[in-house]
């Protein structure tokens, strides 16, 4: 490598953020193109509670009460959870 270029260093990508590094990938890849705006991405992986849902989903769609099931939290609050990971286009949901 030379001065002045960057590359991607090798880090434990799921020890460090809790997604598996295809998914992480994936969702990188996506964002400069789809993603309103990268902040919004991050804000939404900064927690885990919604790293470990994309990493769930991941595997394919899951129902709402399935994804909740884990977590030790009342359905309204974990429904906020997919309201931000929507938001920053990460997830998408059928009504």
């Amino acid at each position: 490598m030379a001065a002045g270029e960057f590359a991607v260093t090798d880090w434990d990508v799921q020890g460090a953020c809790g997604v598996d590094a295809e998914a992480l990938w994936r969702i990188l890849r996506y964002m400069p193109t789809r993603s309103p705006r990268p902040d919004r991405v991050f804000r939404a992986l900064s927690d885990p509670t919604r790293r470990a849902v994309v990493h769930r989903l991941a595997s394919g769609p899951r129902a709402t009460t399935e994804l909740a099931q884990p977590f030790r939290m009342a359905l309204p609050s974990f429904a906020q959870h997919l309201d931000v990971l929507e938001a920053a286009r990460l997830v998408r949901s059928r009504k």
